[in-house]
């Protein structure tokens, strides 16, 4: 197998030098220096990999090294059009300042641009930039460079290589044409392999059920929500969905194995992974892996219990306080003749989070551009500013201090196929992947360590009762977005469109005839652009109609019996895909994994029953009798 190396070198640059690119200028200043999560100054990795890909260039076209594949080592834009980037062999951490340099005279400098007919200062050129050391001064930065290496002496090589390239750079951040930023000297002050601090239990109690925490180094992108009104402004989402975890698990083995080709499914024709991980090649598809959501409490994993997707049955009463109507059979006033307001209706629809187990996570803003090789200005139309998210909750308001931040920690459940034989090799196999140093998450890939814990940690809310059905009825509640119907069938017919007739036949299919539909609370969104194109079920264009977490639906038993153990299946393992779609598939001759994104087994459709929630918190309706 191939081992992952970190090389940590160590940056002098010559003050004066800026780095922007991250939160907004400050009174009396036009341009301040990046700070990361900690508030200490920073040159973003992603700037440090573009004059580094920029100085190899030049050393390829001047003979001074050869043998370099500049797309393998740093990626490239798809060439299909979309944003999403190819692979990149090389991840860049943050390089921090290392030491607090000389106290600068003034804690700005002034830049203005002289109008040549006049003479004098030309209109709205003046600029203020925030100085961080004296000019002249040395600055240390320090960061880490990580890769995939056959052997120690690969690494060495390309570690050589690498360290050739920064060496090439002439200056650093931006106003280089001024004598910003100047590079004094590039030092490696370390090359070894990864050691992540992931921790595993001692003993496994159970062979099929583990939990994953997550807490992150770094700051985390997830996806990429484009804001309304803004193209060139882009959200992360606050969940991390298993398909994410599932998918850079399986780049990471593709990378140890030593794989060219770092997108290949991983299944027993996968001949480099299968060579050393036989079982988890052979059944990777059928492991599933939930969403992981950032809980808010548990400083020992003893103590966390996973977040609640807080349900669409929840409403406002006329009292300023939330109650559920899911168990009323009927549209009901309260006490006071009012209306309940529902989520769409809240000014904060996050009003309930934290009482349902969600971290408020801090976020930052970082602004990225890509560079025009001739003229060394900012590319036309390549600017962008990404919300990420940093590994800390929230501050309280007002609060800037730094002392005992305490890190979110993403919980995620694990549920290993059930095997005849080889239960055991197949969980071995799963740890002694992670074990092996995989520790990258997320769009730009974001460091973290992880703490397996045998079994499910439990939900911050508990089931009303060990019972599956309560007085013959379940509530059905969705913890993550799931596809229970087919959009596109329905829209020749969208004029006629009984959302009830619909949901009714997935659960009556999903339960296999033994409950029926009472009623739902659900929303539904169209989930397009690249994963419809890719993921197309037919000749046409057509994005996914999902119906989102926190949908409800309660469902009334025909067959206790059997609807109890139709119950149990969906809660441990997520709902399937509807019968239509999976017909579609098997005639395209794919496994639904290839042919849909949504598949349970990437966290999609998970389920929790009967929350005590619904039943502590009833909505205080006029009429009791309508109540179940």
């Amino acid at each position: 197998m191939h081992k992952s190396f970190e090389l940590t070198v160590r940056l002098t640059l010559q003050a004066p030098l800026i780095s922007s690119g991250g939160g907004d200028a400050t009174r009396g200043l036009n341009r301040i220096f990046y700070r990361n999560a900690d508030g200490q100054f920073a040159l973003q990795g992603s700037h440090l990999k573009g004059k580094l890909r920029e100085a190899m260039q030049e050393l390829l076209a001047g003979g001074a090294i050869a043998g370099v594949n500049l797309i393998e080592l740093f990626g490239n834009e798809n060439r299909a059009g979309h944003y999403f980037p190819e692979y990149a062999a090389l991840r860049f951490s943050d390089f921090i300042l290392q030491s607090n340099p000389a106290v600068p005279a003034s804690q700005s400098l002034t830049r203005v641009s002289i109008d040549t007919q006049t003479g004098t200062s030309r209109e709205n050129f003046l600029q203020m930039t925030e100085n961080i050391a004296s000019v002249g001064a040395s600055t240390e930065w320090e960061g880490k460079i990580s890769f995939f290496a056959v052997d120690t002496d690969q690494a060495k090589k390309l570690a050589g290589i690498i360290l050739l390239g920064l060496k090439w750079i002439t200056a650093v951040g931006a106003v280089k044409g001024s004598g910003y930023g100047r590079l004094e000297n590039v030092m490696q002050v370390s090359l070894a392999p990864c050691q992540p601090r992931h921790t595993f239990p001692s003993k496994p109690v159970s062979q099929r059920d583990l939990t994953l925490i997550f807490t992150f180094d770094d700051d985390l992108l997830i996806g990429g929500v484009k804001k309304k009104k803004a193209v060139n402004y882009l959200e992360s989402q606050y969940v991390i969905p298993g398909a994410v975890i599932k998918g850079a698990l399986a780049r990471f083995l593709n990378e140890l194995c030593g794989n060219t080709v770092l997108t290949a499914g991983i299944d027993g024709s996968n001949a480099e992974v299968h060579q050393h991980f036989e079982k988890l090649a052979e059944h990777f598809s059928a492991l599933h892996i939930s969403h992981a959501f950032p809980s808010s409490n548990g400083s020992s994993a003893a103590a966390v219990t996973r977040a609640v997707t807080v349900p669409f049955s929840t409403a406002r009463a006329s009292e300023n306080k939330f109650f559920d109507v899911a168990r009323i059979a009927k549209p009901q006033l309260d006490h006071q003749g009012r209306a309940p307001e529902f989520m769409i209706d809240w000014k904060d629809p996050e009003a309930l989070n934290k009482d349902f187990g969600w971290a408020e996570c801090e976020i930052i803003n970082k602004t990225r551009t890509a560079i025009e090789p001739q003229t060394r200005r900012a590319h036309e139309k390549k600017l962008y500013t990404f919300q990420y998210l940093t590994p800390y909750v929230a501050r309280p308001a007002n609060s800037k201090s730094n002392v005992d931040r305490s890190k979110v920690k993403w919980v995620a459940h694990v549920r290993l196929p059930e095997l005849k034989t080889a239960q055991q090799q197949l969980l071995d196999d799963f740890c002694l992947a992670i074990k092996s140093g995989w520790q990258f998450l997320g769009k730009r890939g974001a460091r973290f360590t992880c703490e397996v814990v045998p079994g499910h940690v439990p939900a911050k809310i508990n089931s009303h009762e060990p019972d599956l059905l309560v007085d013959g009825f379940a509530i059905v509640a969705l913890q993550t977005e799931a596809l229970l119907f087919d959009g596109r069938a329905l829209a020749p017919q969208r004029d006629q469109i009984n959302l009830f007739e619909i949901y009714q036949r997935y659960w009556q299919q999903a339960t296999e005839q033994s409950c029926d539909l009472e009623r739902f609370f659900a929303r539904q969104k169209l989930w397009g652009g690249y994963l419809a194109q890719r993921y197309k079920l037919g000749p046409h264009y057509y994005p996914f109609v999902l119906t989102e977490a926190g949908s409800v639906f309660v469902l009334r038993a025909k067959d206790a019996e059997r609807a109890r153990t139709c119950l149990q299946e969906l809660k441990e393992n997520g709902l399937p895909l509807p019968e239509e779609i999976l017909q579609q598939i098997a005639a395209a001759g794919k496994a639904p994994w290839q042919a849909c994104p949504f598949v349970r087994e990437n966290g999609f459709g998970e389920i929790n029953l009967n929350l005590e929630w619904h039943w502590n918190n009833s909505f205080p309706a006029a009429n009791e009798g309508d109540q179940l």
